[in-house]
């Protein structure tokens, strides 16, 4: 009877789901999952939001707002993930740092190896050793 209770109790501090979804029609959604596609093919460019918004014909706000509702993260948290995440991959084919921050959009590979390490919790050295540069 009492997890009955707490059940009530927890379902009325819960966030209402209405009101949310109807704040994007599907043509937002279309706009905000073109957007993130963009960020995935194009993730060695220095994107912005104001970018991001204009080439796919939304409100900067709605983009923000409209991909914490879909992927529960900033569109540059987003973009960080994807990059991360890629960088990972990459890593593993036996690609050298430099070259790996580079594909992932990084100009300096020190700038790269700190957001990696801080993402991961590990260095790419740590993860995959040092990796010798081809002659």
């Amino acid at each position: 009877h009492t997890l009955s209770l707490l059940n009530e109790q927890l379902h009325l501090l819960a966030p209402q789901q209405v009101a949310a979804s109807s704040a994007f029609s599907p043509v937002d959604i279309e706009r905000i999952e073109q957007a993130r596609q963009m960020m995935d093919d194009h993730i060695d460019k220095p994107l912005t939001l104001d970018y991001l918004a204009a080439i796919v014909g939304i409100n900067k706000n709605k983009l923000k707002s409209g991909m914490i509702y879909l992927y529960n993260a900033t569109p540059m948290a987003l973009l960080l993930e994807l990059r991360m995440t890629r960088a990972l991959t990459l890593l593993e084919t036996g690609l050298q740092v430099s070259q790996v921050a580079w594909r992932v959009g990084y100009k300096y590979a020190n700038n790269f190896t700190v957001a990696f390490t801080r993402y991961h919790g590990k260095s790419p050295g740590a993860l995959f050793g040092k990796r010798r540069a081809e002659p």
